[in-house]
């Protein structure tokens, strides 16, 4: 993903900082999903 940011001409810090906040929501979603679902 990052790398077609880069392509399209963004920047390099930008593309892996917007790579790394959908990583994190992906974990948090994840977390917050397993805490609303109960034990399995």
């Amino acid at each position: 993903m990052a790398r077609s940011i880069v392509r399209k001409g963004g920047d390099f810090t930008s593309a892996m900082a917007f790579q790394f906040a959908a990583t994190n929501l992906v974990l948090e979603l994840g977390v917050q999903m397993a805490k609303f679902s109960g034990p399995v």
